[in-house]
């Protein structure tokens, strides 16, 4: 009879014992690490407030030095841009400011969801969020917003400029220009905090915003443009984009479809605008905090409070003799 059939091997054990992993060596890539958590979102601006008003004097007599430090006229800046309309090219330089009047400045003070108390603010307990009796608006909202909403208006300004004409790079003519305008300007979301301060940045993390509502009011050409002016006022097909230029430096919206828009060819680097003036200002006045503004972890200003102060009550006596007047007359008739 045939051998019998070897036996079976024996199961394996349950569950199998896993392999261990190879071993990697010291040299091998390392795995690269995780990518980081996603940047936390920009804080809300919860409440926005009317500042009082030695504040708005605080902001009036900051423009005032800064302008005084400016000079006018300005000196005139040798940069030349180029604006092209088919083959024909428009060469504008020598761009001057020479006169300037600001009239009503207003401030608005906002505080954002989520910011860091300061150590006023943590010492007190009270100031975030006890109101005033006057109208409910707290302590903290009223005098120590996160950032701040500044508008100017009533702006008038002259300018002069130099300009030249040429067609397939031959020069067909120039002359100067001698231009005017008006309207109102405003700067949103200029933080007080340090840290905005420092890496330029508005409140929520962006940039300052900048806006207005500036136009020319009158313009002439001397030269090979004269009579050319209706193109550039009201809603001609050239008006500049002012506002841009105000807040930037240069012209981003262009309105004649057949241009190419104002382009900067030098020399050196186009002007700033006011955005970016703003935020050097704030470095240069804010950059060193004060024991007083390390409490209150924002910048305020000290320097110009005298000044404002006096402003201010200037301001509130005279409107008291206009008052004392004005009733002092209806009681003699």
């Amino acid at each position: 009879p045939p051998p019998p059939p070897p036996p079976p091997p024996p199961p394996p054990p349950w569950p199998p014992t896993p392999k261990p992993p190879p071993a990697v060596p010291r040299d091998a890539p390392q795995r690269p690490p995780p990518p980081p958590d996603p940047p936390s979102p920009p804080p809300i601006k919860v409440d926005c407030v009317a500042m009082p008003e030695v504040y708005a004097r605080i902001a009036a007599e900051q423009i005032r030095a800064y302008m005084a430090g400016q000079g006018l006229p300005t000196p005139p800046n040798p940069g030349v841009e180029v604006n092209r309309l088919g083959l024909m090219e428009l060469h504008r330089y020598n761009m001057s400011l020479t006169s300037l009047e600001l009239g009503e400045i207003t401030l608005t003070g906002c505080s954002y969801a989520g910011r860091g108390r300061s150590r006023l603010e943590a010492w007190t307990g009270v100031i975030p969020d006890r109101p005033l009796v006057a109208d409910g608006v707290s302590i903290k909202e009223r005098y120590l917003p996160d950032s701040i909403r500044l508008e100017v208006r009533g702006i008038r300004w002259t300018s002069t400029m130099r300009y030249h004409v040429q067609e397939l790079g031959i020069p067909l003519g120039g002359g100067e220009a001698t231009f005017s305008g008006k309207g109102r300007l405003w700067f949103d979301d200029i933080s007080l905090r340090p840290q905005d301060i420092a890496a330029g940045r508005g409140g929520a993390g962006g940039p300052i915003g900048c806006g207005g509502t500036l136009r020319l009011t009158s313009l002439h050409f001397t030269g090979y443009w004269q009579g050319m002016e209706g193109m550039y006022l009201g809603d001609g097909i050239q008006r500049p984009d002012t506002v841009g230029f105000a807040c930037d430096g240069f012209e981003s919206a262009v309105a004649n479809p057949f241009a190419s828009g104002w382009q900067w060819v030098g020399p050196g680097v186009r002007p700033p605008g006011l955005r970016d003036k703003v935020v050097s200002y704030m470095r240069d006045v804010c950059g060193s905090f004060t024991s007083l503004e390390q409490v209150w972890d924002r910048c305020m200003f000290l320097k110009a409070w005298a000044p404002a102060a006096m402003a201010t009550v200037k301001g509130k006596w005279s409107r008291t003799k206009a008052k004392l007047h004005t009733v002092m007359s209806r009681s003699a008739d």
